[in-house]
């Protein structure tokens, strides 16, 4: 397997082989689904301050992609609501149809209606009506100071950023580069990954979090949104620490 990233390059990386991060992103629907879904207690829990402790537990966790600089990670997708509906017919009873109309007039998430195993079907035999992805990308940074550029300078739309102070686990950028390296397989990769998180490999740092979040044009690959990330960096790229991060982010 041959990759084209070096620790050594101070830009935004996300740690895949570059024939993955090269596909238009709503046509990743797969590997999204392998990555994101990957059963494994890392030890470390991003948790939305809504969510109190106790309900945590019952809420969807999943695991980020991993990155040279942190991690990002793929919320949700916004679709086009007309080719969704018509994609939707071969799949949704007349009632269920109907039910959904009504959700997207009132704006409500579909994802809270449809069965997963539906939605997922829908969306990836019609990965034309995925318009957007909402992104969220975690970056490990040195000082509070740190302030997000114009976003009208990068592709993203609806732009925000949260900074916590937490403690987290990460490892150096070069062991993950080294266990893709040797993986042929995504899963594999992720298997190596929650080993090293596992091992004594992993570092534990207490320190600053800087959460970007954003929606992205689906159409553009993850080669588009590491330039992207970066570019919102590079007023303060000295801060930012080249740590892999890998955690439960619960939604």
């Amino acid at each position: 397997m041959v990759f084209e990233v070096s620790i050594s390059d101070p830009n935004f990386e996300i740690l895949l082989t570059m024939k993955l991060k090269e596909k238009p992103i709503n046509r990743s629907l797969d590997v999204i689904e392998v990555v994101q879904a990957y059963d494994f207690d890392w030890n470390f829990y991003l948790i939305d301050s809504s969510i109190s402790k106790a309900r945590a537990e019952v809420f969807e966790r999943l695991t980020p992609f991993p990155a040279s600089m942190g991690a990002v990670s793929f919320p949700d997708l916004i679709f086009d609501e007309e080719g969704f509906l018509e994609s939707a017919e071969s799949y949704l009873s007349r009632e269920e149809l109907d039910n959904v109309k009504k959700l997207l007039d009132v704006g409500y998430p579909i994802s809270d209606y449809l069965d997963e195993d539906i939605l997922w079907r829908i969306v990836s035999k019609n990965s034309s009506i995925i318009r957007k992805v909402r992104v969220e990308a975690y970056i490990p940074i040195t000082s509070e100071a740190c302030i997000l550029s114009d976003q009208r300078i990068t592709d993203f739309e609806n732009l925000s950023s949260e900074l916590v102070k937490t403690s987290y686990y990460y490892i150096d950028p070069s062991l993950a580069l080294k266990s893709l390296d040797e993986s042929r397989f995504l899963h594999e990769y992720l298997d190596k990954l929650a080993a090293l998180f596992s091992e004594s490999a992993q570092e534990e740092n207490k320190g600053l979090i800087l959460i970007i979040r954003g929606e992205f044009p689906a159409d553009r690959s993850l080669v588009d949104l590491e330039e992207n990330v970066d570019a919102l960096l590079e007023p303060f790229k000295s801060k930012v620490l080249q740590r892999t991060l890998m955690f439960n982010r619960i939604m």
